[in-house]
């Protein structure tokens, strides 16, 4: 079998070997991959093989590791793949968060926040920023990841989603002592992980375990029952409780711009490829259609809504719900701040290589 065909086939089965507990057979095939796709000389397939490698990071000495993830970023950022720069930077913000690194999680994160916007939503960075929103001191930012990580969850149909969603929801409860909705919200989130039939990851089993430490003691023999309450909810009334808790005036729904009704299913999608801050050249590219197709499609649905400008549109989508607002950014240091020893996603290329 030729190279080529070889190094994807390889990087897959480390994939599956790290997710099947094998480390010792997946890491050897790793390596290889990496080793074929560097000599190949695709920035795609080594991408794709760091990435499968970076798995495995606690086995990985923190000098290799950060030699390797800048290599991958240096990969995604000369092939213009935001979906490897999506997951390389979320598990790069696990990593940090784990080590209880809430800076370099942040910059991390919100690095990972910006290429999922280009390429569409994603339930996990919305959850994953919560946590460092809710160790930074900021319940209201928390609450509003969390929200955005419970819509986008509920509309895939992602029970393992809502899960690690609620179970931030619950855990804010409890920092504002509302034990009996946190414990009602602890028993939705394990009701769903339930349905999904998976454990919780490290990190949430971490919070979760001083959550329900807390809310236990608060509680004493009611406990138990007000937490069965949460488990013996429906469906549809356990997301009803926990949109609840989404009481920031932001995170409300309002009714459909005017307008907006008349626009077909294309130009909604347009609409929000320029909300995620896309050129028309890249929207162009990214929908298969020539640029002048693009803005013939713009030209019409600034007639129908009476947006002139992009920052119209992009305030539409918002307002809409089309899109969900973006992070709050962290006060302490610039976008490209090196933070524990990795480099953030706003770098420039000069500066060279570099789950959920």
């Amino acid at each position: 079998m030729p190279w080529p065909a070889l190094t994807p086939s390889t990087s897959v089965s480390c994939d599956a070997y790290f997710f099947a507990g094998e480390p010792e057979t997946g890491l050897p095939l790793g390596q290889e991959a990496i080793e074929r796709a560097r000599r190949l000389g695709d920035d795609v397939r080594l991408g794709e093989s760091l990435m499968a490698y970076l798995l495995y990071s606690d086995l990985i000495d923190p000098p290799r590791y950060r030699q390797l993830f800048a290599e991958a970023i240096a990969c995604t950022r000369r092939s213009g793949d935001q979906l490897i720069s999506y997951y390389l930077y979320n598990d790069a913000g696990l990593r940090a968060l784990r080590a209880g690194d809430v800076p370099a999680a942040r910059a991390h994160l919100d690095a990972a926040a910006q290429a999922m916007r280009v390429i569409g939503e994603s339930s996990h960075v919305s959850v994953n920023l919560g946590w460092v929103l809710r160790l930074e001191g900021d319940p209201d930012g928390a609450r509003s990841m969390f929200g955005a990580g419970l819509r986008v969850s509920r509309r895939n149909g992602d029970h393992a989603g809502i899960a690690y969603a609620s179970l931030g929801l619950a855990c804010l409860a409890a920092d504002r002592d509302d034990w009996h909705e946190a414990a009602v919200l602890h028993g939705v989130a394990q009701a769903f992980l339930d349905r999904a039939g998976e454990p919780w990851e490290v990190l949430e089993a971490r919070y979760r375990r001083g959550s329900l430490d807390d809310v236990r003691a608060r509680l004493g023999d009611q406990f138990d029952r007000v937490y069965a309450e949460g488990m013996a909810l429906s469906v549809d009334e356990a997301l009803d409780l926990a949109r609840g808790q989404l009481t920031a005036p932001d995170l409300r729904r309002p009714p459909e711009p005017p307008g907006l009704a008349q626009l077909s299913a294309r130009e909604r999608e347009l609409v929000i490829l320029v909300a995620r801050g896309a050129t028309d050249a890249q929207i162009a590219a990214q929908l298969y259609i020539a640029v002048s197709t693009v803005r013939s499609h713009l030209d019409r649905i600034r007639d129908k809504t009476g947006c002139r400008r992009r920052a119209d549109l992009t305030r539409l989508a918002l307002q809409s719900g089309l899109v969900e607002p973006a992070v709050p950014r962290a006060a302490a240091g610039p976008p490209g701040a090196d933070c524990g020893g990795f480099r953030t996603g706003a770098e420039s290329a000069a500066d060279g290589p570099g789950s959920r």
